[in-house]
């Protein structure tokens, strides 16, 4: 009892000093775990040869290295502001590459897009886009066909040209509603830099093949030709 006063503070101050040492610990390990996902992502694209060989890495690396269980990767075109699927890991490829959808159809990308144009060259980062409700944002035929609830939108930048390239959409699997910690939003980030400049990579290669009188056709320009040979 004489010395209760002095061992009660004295109690409190440690408990305190060990609870703050607690949480700077898993700071830095989920700190330490989200540069390991990078790294290890960077490593995974990186052994790609081929364009197709880096859209089946680009999309499988999202759903090995973060927590999801589908990606879908899609290009978008500036000049004509329409979205084109690319590649699907746990989605069916054909049914996503059928899909060529104009942004004004997609509100909360165009609202993005428009702030990335006012930012112009300044910006350096493109923050991802979170849906509880995948039907707030998207046109209610894909978010059926595909059972989308959650879903992610990570931005595929090239930040050496300060140029949007395509995004990848994400969720955890069919009707599943998730939410996305902090380190998973610079995860992605990061993420969609890296395979941002890979695809450019590749971009550029096709383009000097071009050149050099080797064509090199994506799958919709072969589907556009097709059309046009029929009479569309």
């Amino acid at each position: 009892e004489e010395t209760e006063s002095q061992i009660l503070p004295f109690m409190t101050y440690t408990l305190q000093m060990f609870q703050t040492g607690e949480r700077a610990l898993k700071s830095t390990k989920e700190e330490q775990l989200w540069k390991d996902s990078v790294i290890l992502f960077n490593e995974w694209i990186m052994r790609s040869k081929t364009l197709n060989e880096a859209l089946e890495n680009i999309t499988s690396g999202f759903v090995n290295y973060l927590p999801f269980k589908r990606c879908g990767l899609f290009s978008y075109s500036n000049t004509e502001q329409i979205g084109f699927g690319l590649y699907g890991h746990h989605l069916n490829t054909e049914l996503i590459q059928k899909i060529n959808e104009d942004i004004n159809n997609l509100p909360i990308i165009k609202k993005s897009l428009q702030k990335l144009q006012l930012l112009g060259e300044r910006i350096k980062k493109v923050h991802p886009i979170y849906m509880a409700e995948a039907s707030g944002g998207l046109p209610i035929q894909y978010v059926q066909q595909f059972e989308l609830k959650s879903i992610v939108i990570a931005p595929i930048y090239v930040p050496s040209e300060s140029k949007l390239i395509g995004a990848a959409f994400l969720d955890q699997g069919p009707g599943q509603q998730f939410e996305v910690s902090r380190d998973t939003y610079t995860t992605l980030m990061k993420f969609g830099q890296s395979a941002g400049e890979i695809l450019a990579k590749f971009g550029a290669a096709n383009r000097k093949n071009t050149s050099n009188g080797i064509t090199h056709l994506s799958s919709r320009e072969i589907e556009v030709l097709k059309l046009v040979a029929e009479g569309a």
